[in-house]
């Protein structure tokens, strides 16, 4: 992350890059694309994503009808095997199995590979070697350790996708743009609706310390009004901008929002979140639990979108 915003030494941003995604388990990823996607999200003021998910999973319900009216027999087989795989990916995501998030890292691995005329040649140079790489590794831990090995390896890998999808849902209240719609440049979106628009999920504001389980994540407001600024120093950013001024106020009022609260919107939106492009509302400043109906993001990691 830090490299994307080129900060440290500049020209080796992109070698630095790449072997962060690489370290991070994401060997397929393309380090100009999602350096690209992710200064658009800053630059354009919304979360950009080339793979429309929902689109993927739920399609338009008039085509579905349409297909089940048919008298193919065929496409009504692959109408229910649609509806019965959707109904699995809500089921597996309702207990918290981070499905949307796998399916995003499939596609970003695979996509390349299948679709070589759709993408850069730098990412199809990524996914070709990073993917076999990374299939190599799943065999090698099978080869060593048998299943067990392996299946503790992919529940760790599940539990850190939770963990960074938590972390990615509920900094924004942005519309979510399809790059097959994208029109670069903010637009009407402002510096203010940034602001206003842009939430601090601070797991602790007792003890800072503790908000080193996201690398200083959490204090997106800093992060956004000075991007370059590195993870470490991202405290220091928020005293200087916030501290003693109403304790980050804007035109809709303080942009900090309790953990607790967060976590409660996680568990409450958890299906809500797959199905919905609208990432929701949050409450007015003082109302107790106002993340309530803050539904948040899904798949717009930066390592995937």
């Amino acid at each position: 992350h830090r490299r994307r915003h080129q900060t440290g030494n500049r020209s080796a941003n992109a070698w630095l890059g790449t072997v962060a995604l690489w370290l991070a388990g994401c060997p397929y990823a393309d380090w100009n694309h999602v350096q690209r996607m992710h200064l658009s999200h800053h630059h354009d003021r919304a979360d950009t994503v080339e793979f429309d998910y929902r689109g993927f999973l739920f399609g338009q319900p008039e085509q579905e009808q349409k297909a089940r009216s048919g008298s193919s027999w065929s496409t009504g087989v692959l109408v229910t095997a649609a509806w019965v795989f959707r109904n699995v990916v809500l089921g597996l995501e309702f207990c918290f199995v981070p499905v949307v998030e796998t399916l995003m890292h499939t596609r970003c691995a695979l996509h390349p590979i299948f679709h070589p005329g759709q993408v850069t040649p730098s990412r199809r140079t990524s996914a070709r070697i990073g993917t076999p790489v990374l299939l190599g590794f799943y065999i090698t831990l099978y080869a060593w350790g048998g299943a067990s090995l392996l299946a503790s390896q992919l529940v760790a890998g599940a539990v850190m996708l939770q963990y960074l999808a938590l972390n990615d849902a509920f900094h924004h209240t942005y519309e979510a743009i399809i790059m097959a719609n994208y029109v670069p440049g903010p637009g009407p979106r402002t510096a203010q609706y940034e602001e206003d628009n842009t939430y601090s999920n601070l797991i602790s504001t007792q003890y800072p310390l503790v908000n080193l389980l996201s690398l200083n994540f959490g204090y997106h407001n800093a992060h956004h009004k000075r991007a370059s600024t590195p993870w470490y120093q991202l405290p220091q950013l928020h005293h200087e901008l916030y501290e003693n001024k109403t304790s980050l106020t804007t035109t809709t009022g303080n942009q900090v929002l309790p953990f607790s609260d967060i976590l409660g919107a996680w568990y409450r939106h958890r299906l809500s979140r797959v199905v919905q492009y609208d990432y929701g509302v949050v409450g007015a400043p003082g109302m107790p639990h106002r993340a309530k109906d803050f539904v948040g993001a899904l798949g717009v990691s930066f390592l995937t979108v």
